[in-house]
């Protein structure tokens, strides 16, 4: 897949409605021309761009559209109890079945 391609041909409904939004927005198309260029009816088109405008009056609007990344580093696993048991058994370097048999019998180490 070329640049073109992959920009004029979305791959996911997310992709589309981006670009559906992006024409009919920016390159003022009419809502009848992206409607048809997209795959929609002209009714459902309407109903996007209605939607969309709902999104713009929320904090993070992009967020429906992008995968919004927290800044920073990501946080540790915490997991549950019996994980981090587990993985304490195994900085021991106890085998599984030994850390089988310990959390089996309810041992704590």
């Amino acid at each position: 897949m070329n640049v073109v391609e992959f920009f004029s041909t979305p791959q996911n409904s997310r992709q589309k409605q981006y670009e559906a939004l992006r024409a009919f927005y920016l390159e003022n198309q009419s809502a009848s021309t992206v409607a048809e260029r997209f795959g929609y009816t002209l009714s459902s088109f309407y109903s996007l761009t209605r939607t969309f405008r709902n999104y713009l009056k929320q904090d993070h609007p992009a967020g429906h559209y992008f995968i919004v990344e927290p800044a920073g580093a990501k946080p540790r696993f915490q997991g549950s109890e019996t994980e981090q048991l587990i993985i304490e058994l195994r900085k021991q370097s106890l085998s599984v079945p030994q850390g089988h048999f310990i959390l089996k019998e309810g041992w704590r180490c």
